[in-house]
């Protein structure tokens, strides 16, 4: 079947008259933070990036404000499938080129999506500048936005983990396949290892009916409870439909291109049943606040392994990972107690830095100094404590040992008295 009318509207990324008819329901009564729901899969193919297209349609038309994180950059398919060009991706917004509404791009029904948002989980090393940005955008998202539905790249890497662990919920995609029930079994193990513990909703994509779609579900299901122990519950399935195929080829999400296909209906179905589960539960969890504790333990993590490499005077430290080795030290309150042996290495290495043939500014050599003055008083305040420790058991061996001599002075004097009388 070939788009005709508002379907082409449609493929070029533009609402169709039936979307823009949809009730504006701006004034629902929104709760403070976003529903934030992550689909994802154990492995690629099983059509992911559609369910989360079509959803997130399907969730606009009935008056939500949503917005996709496109964080599977390698394919991007969220852009493809909408047919879209985005121009901007996240680092525009980290570098402070572009705004976060310059950033995001409009697709149908209203849907925002940021491109290349896997940016959030790869920048471990951005200056506070940059996850200011950054933690002040999801802050944004999650008070501008009822929906934030995260397009997770396929398969078990780090960067899929941190977005599920990230989001209030997660939606597990499989298939009738073999390989997607055992690939989708090996994510949920990773996430079960990383403390993982609520319920996981599941959809069955391209099942044949709904006897179909329940039966790959309790197959799965038997194995997840015997062996990870993990709650699962069966959201729904996509019939497979030929309208999807050819919505794909159209580049024209299915609930637009045939809203009146059994797809169509099953997207329907899905999204009545995932906002009434997400509506009776309570919304504690924080994607920003994720993000900012995240991203602040990763640049402590990094900090200290640069500054235990510049303590080892390791050639392989960048005048960058110098140049943060040093904020780090100048900015953290350092305690004797958290490594007193690499602190020393420190007031030892630091002026040899600044005696060397290594190029180094003034500013530079300020705070070199700085950081030398504050290890000082670190080992100083240490080894006075230290001073402490030795004159304390010192006096405390004296006395214990002046007891002993005046009691065995008394027993000696009444053993003389004893001989005498």
């Amino acid at each position: 079947m070939t788009p005709t009318g508002n379907n082409f509207a449609a493929i070029n990324g533009n609402p169709t008259k039936a979307v823009d008819s949809a009730t504006d329901q701006s004034s629902l009564t929104r709760s403070v933070r976003a529903k934030t729901l992550a689909i994802t899969s154990g492995k690629g193919g099983v059509g992911k990036s559609n369910i989360a297209t079509n959803l997130a349609i399907v969730l606009a038309q009935k008056g939500y404000k949503v917005c996709i994180f496109d964080a599977d950059t390698n394919l991007a398919n969220v852009n493809i499938l909408m047919g879209l060009t985005p121009h901007y991706s996240i680092e525009h917004l980290l570098n402070g080129a572009k705004t976060l509404e310059e950033v995001m791009i409009t697709g149908p029904a209203k849907v925002k999506i940021i491109p290349a948002a896997s940016g959030i989980a790869d920048n471990n090393e951005l200056d506070d500048e940059q996850k200011s940005r950054l933690i002040s955008a999801l802050e944004t998202l999650e008070r501008e936005f009822d929906y934030l539905i995260v397009d997770t790249a396929a398969g078990i890497n780090n960067n899929v983990t941190r977005f599920l662990r990230s989001v209030q919920s997660i939606l597990l995609v499989i298939s009738t396949e073999p390989t997607s029930l055992t690939d989708a079994f090996a994510l949920l193990r990773i996430l079960k290892r990383s403390g993982h513990n609520k319920t996981v909703h599941v959809l069955v994509n391209m099942a044949i009916n709904f006897g179909n779609g329940i039966e790959v579900f309790k197959r799965f299901d038997g194995a997840v409870k015997k062996y990870l122990k993990l709650p699962l519950h069966f959201i729904g399935y996509i019939t497979d439909d030929i309208a999807v195929k050819d919505s794909v080829r159209y580049q024209c999400p299915v609930v637009l291109y045939r809203p009146d296909s059994l797809a169509s209906r099953c997207f329907i179905n899905i999204e009545k049943g995932l906002t009434t589960y997400l509506k009776n539960q309570s919304n504690t969890a924080s994607f920003s606040s994720f993000w900012k504790e995240t991203l602040n333990i990763e640049a402590d993590n990094i900090h200290l392994q640069q500054v235990t490499e510049l303590s080892e005077n390791k050639e392989s430290l960048t005048n960058n990972a110098r140049e943060r080795a040093l904020n780090y030290l100048n900015a953290t309150e350092l305690t004797p107690q958290d490594n007193l042996t690499i602190i020393l290495k420190l007031i030892q290495k630091l002026p040899e830095l600044m005696s060397s043939d290594i190029s180094i500014d003034g500013e530079t050599k300020t705070r070199i100094s700085e950081a030398i003055n504050k290890l000082q008083s670190i080992a100083a305040l240490e080894s006075s404590l230290e001073l402490n420790d030795q004159f304390g058991a010192m006096v405390d061996r004296l006395t214990s040992a002046g007891t002993s001599l005046e009691h065995q002075l008394d027993e000696l004097t009444i053993s003389l008295k004893q001989l005498t009388e």
